[in-house]
């Protein structure tokens, strides 16, 4: 159980960094034949040192839109990248984003300075605090552009490089067999290298929160039909988890009474997550089964303008809910449909009439779930 819990962490934290996480480094050397073997199943690359680990892993192939959520942010985290090349050690938030914004102007990209831009500045510099190139030493990270009163930051530029997941082969002392400065050209062709059929197939079981037969291509199908009980079970096992056949796909899930015991279950509270479960609720009772644009078998779907009435009507007798979606029930929509999103639960069939097509497996949450994703099972902003 314990191997299990180690590699699960790996999985959804692939950044380890003493000081940090001391604990979750001293399990990993303690089970690294274990966290080796399923790394080697996934075709991912594992750095191991006294103080560092570095699990190089990158996301699997997402839908238009999911990628589109996840791309608005993590633009302004490599804009912010570029700029702390030009900073000092330790310097001040308000510099940071500035210079991200000089940097974006060089590259032509458009600064508004709307609050959805600072929204995403913002979740761009959590990002690279979570992957420990960025040091929070005073302050909040509320106040972004104020030199007065923003956070007083520590830059790791020594770190900057891991922010590459996959970039070409390694030495066994874990520094790139070719150098980047030199041979630049040779270097970013290595990042694109392709992952095997079953290893794409493993990558989605483990970061997503269900693998749709209808997002395979006709060999993963395959292999995945055909693996169920042997790669497919085998990692499960590694993981501590077990594997889920539904009619729409499959799932690497937790035992009920372990996901409750660790707090894995989905997060109730909140105006977001409490809308999010009132929409499903209504989607899953009210929804039609059939029509252009189903993804597959058991998906329901609504017209988008009636979720949004139904929110409404929500947010007049749901008087808790935080004003900034009560009053704003755009937002509230726009907030719900990327919650389901980014979890590949929610499709979004565009046209004349926006359909929402939401997945079967939400139904899972009927009550306290059990269902995590290795990566996710303890990430509350997106509670699977």
């Amino acid at each position: 159980m314990e191997a299990s819990e180690a590699c699960r962490l790996l999985m959804r934290r692939p950044w380890l960094w003493s000081g940090r996480d001391d604990a979750a480094i001293e399990a990993v050397h303690r089970f690294e034949d274990e966290v080796r073997s399923l790394v080697r199943d996934l075709q991912w690359r594992l750095v191991v040192e006294p103080d560092t680990v570095r699990l190089s892993k990158s996301p699997p192939l997402r839908s238009g839109e999911r990628l589109l959520f996840e791309a608005s942010v993590c633009l302004w985290m490599w804009l912010c990248v570029a700029a702390i090349e030009q900073l000092p050690f330790v310097t001040r938030t308000a510099d940071l984003v500035s210079g991200a914004r000089e940097v974006a102007g060089e590259a032509e990209i458009v600064c508004t300075g709307s609050l959805e831009e600072l929204r995403r500045l913002r979740c761009g510099i959590e990002m690279l605090c979570e992957r420990g190139v960025v040091e929070v030493l005073d302050g909040t990270l509320e106040e972004l552009e104020d030199p007065d009163v923003s956070a007083l930051l520590k830059l790791r530029h020594d770190r900057m490089l891991w922010l590459v997941a996959n970039a070409g082969p390694l030495h066994a002392d874990g520094t790139w067999m070719v150098d980047p400065l030199a041979e630049p050209r040779e270097w970013i062709e290595g990042c694109a290298a392709e992952a095997g059929t079953g290893a794409r197939v493993l990558r989605r079981l483990v970061d997503d929160t269900v693998v749709h037969w209808a997002d395979l291509s006709l060999p993963e199908a395959h292999w995945l039909r055909t693996q169920l009980d042997g790669k497919v079970a085998e990692v499960a096992e590694a993981l501590g988890m077990w594997v889920e056949e539904r009619a729409e796909g499959v799932a690497l899930v937790l035992d009920g009474e372990h996901a409750a015991l660790q707090g894995h279950s989905f997060p109730q509270r909140g105006t977001l997550q409490h809308a999010a479960v009132l929409t499903r609720d209504y989607v899953l009772a009210s929804g039609r089964t059939d029509g252009a644009g189903c993804p597959g078998p058991g998906w329901r779907a609504v017209a988008a303008e009636s979720v949004g009435e139904q929110l409404a009507r929500w947010a007049r007798t749901h008087r808790w809910w935080s004003d900034a979606y009560r009053f704003n029930i755009p937002l509230l929509v726009l907030e719900v449909r990327k919650f389901w999103t980014r979890l590949g639960l929610l499709r979004v069939a565009c046209g004349y009439i926006d359909t929402w097509w939401l997945s079967p497996a939400t139904a899972r949450w009927a009550g306290p779930c059990p269902m995590v994703s290795a990566t996710n099972e303890n990430e509350g902003r997106v509670g699977t």
